[in-house]
């Protein structure tokens, strides 16, 4: 998954240029809490912020929107900044993947989502 590491150096770069003006995806993952439950489902967008600061938007199944700002760390991790739990992700390199992590390890994997969403995508 070369294109996730290239978008996110570029975004990187255009951020510390100061060319990001305006919030900017990074990437998009459908999270299936329970597999046979779709209205559980999540959808995790990481943020490049107008102010170049890296944020994890998560919109719920029941419509409800969570914006929380990202700490990058060593290894690829990105971590909430306010978590009591050590809430963190990590973007698997070779399949785009977003791994779902607390401080007792791995929760699930989240499955990548193409840039341009579609009718019913992550249901």
């Amino acid at each position: 998954m070369k294109q996730a590491v290239v978008v996110l150096v570029f975004c990187s770069a255009l951020l510390v240029s100061g060319v990001g003006r305006s919030d900017t995806t990074i990437g998009r993952w459908c999270d299936r809490m329970v597999p046979n439950m779709p209205e559980l489902n999540g959808k995790i967008t990481f943020v490049a912020n107008a102010k170049g600061k890296m944020e994890v938007h998560t919109k719920f199944g029941d419509g409800s929107i969570s914006k929380e700002p990202l700490r990058e760390r060593p290894g690829g991790i990105y971590e909430i900044v306010s978590s009591h739990t050590g809430d963190k992700f990590r973007i698997v390199p070779n399949t785009g993947e977003l791994q779902i992590l607390d401080n007792d390890g791995l929760i699930r994997i989240a499955k990548r989502l193409e840039n341009t969403p579609k009718s019913g995508e992550c249901r």
